[in-house]
């Protein structure tokens, strides 16, 4: 569902109304962008070779809503159609090639830290609420955080009428993890 909210609508381009998958020991990665945010998923699943592959976001999204929950499902791929199998239900995809997604965005500094979770929920409860929904300033769609060198993290969001920023403090036993500007859980 988050791919589908990042994933270009409106675009000219093609290749950014696609989720492009990435297959590579043992596991699975879906990423969309729009050119200006991005975000990546990671799915469990059984692989039996590794590949990347481009699928149209829309197909795949009203596909996915029509799969049985009490099935497993398959993937293959054959010349560039993917082929998904869920009990008696089957479905074809046409892809693009992997080689065409545009790649990530390489963001300067290597900082990282370690925030307890429920600090990181609270502080994005109080600064989500300042983020625009208008898609024509995508520059406004998102949380801006800054990694501080010192003992801190800052949380910023504005719509243009209202500006919100919430300080988060480092501390100890942490649950949760901010990497070069991407969220992921820690164990």
């Amino acid at each position: 569902m988050i791919l589908n909210r990042i994933s270009s609508k409106n675009s000219t381009l093609p290749i950014l109304k696609c989720v492009l998958f990435e297959v590579s020991n043992g596991f699975i990665t879906a990423r969309a962008t729009d050119m200006i945010k991005s975000a990546s998923v990671g799915i469990n699943g059984t692989v039996h070779s590794n590949g990347t592959l481009c699928v149209p976001i829309a197909e795949l999204t009203s596909m996915v809503a029509g799969l049985s929950p009490e099935h497993e499902v398959r993937f293959e791929v054959k010349d560039d159609i993917l082929h998904i199998f869920s009990g008696n239900t089957r479905y074809r995809i046409n892809t693009y090639p992997g080689k065409e997604f545009p790649f990530d965005f390489d963001f300067e500094g290597t900082g990282s830290c370690y925030l307890k979770g429920v600090d990181l929920k609270n502080a994005l409860n109080q600064v989500l609420p300042a983020v625009s929904d208008d898609d024509s300033k995508p520059i406004l769609c998102g949380v801006n955080f800054i990694i501080s060198d010192d003992n801190y993290v800052e949380l910023c969001a504005t719509n243009r009428y209202k500006l919100v920023w919430k300080l988060i403090l480092k501390e100890g036993d942490n649950d949760f993890g901010i990497e070069r500007f991407h969220l992921e859980w820690c164990p």
